[in-house]
């Protein structure tokens, strides 16, 4: 039997088991799954967190008190999500330099 296709595949943005990162129906949001718990990050709090020197802790906590409270249940470090975060950033980063690349060179055809 064949592997079933994630329907958001194409807005994949990070996904190390059981955190997936994808951009969300707004391209300036992000949907975010860790384990089973949905979260949804408002326009540049992505950026903001990959961005971020120091720990994160505070930061979620503002954002949403329970995404702390999911990590510890799922035994994911703060520092390992930083990093899924950073990667997300990464990747979205790079998909929209090939898509503006794509477009000049099509400009120029």
């Amino acid at each position: 039997m064949g592997k079933i296709r994630d329907p958001h595949q194409d807005r994949l943005l990070y996904e190390d088991t059981p955190i997936k990162i994808y951009t969300s129906n707004d391209p300036e949001e992000h949907d975010i799954m860790i384990a089973d718990t949905y979260f949804l990050f408002q326009r540049g709090i992505l950026e903001t967190l990959a961005r971020a020197k120091e720990d994160i802790t505070s930061k979620l906590d503002t954002i949403n008190p329970e995404i702390g409270f999911v990590l510890k249940m799922n035994n994911i470090p703060t520092p390992r999500f930083a990093r899924a975060i950073a990667n997300a950033r990464i990747t979205e980063l790079e998909k929209e330099a090939n898509y503006f690349a794509k477009q000049a060179r099509e400009a120029k055809s």
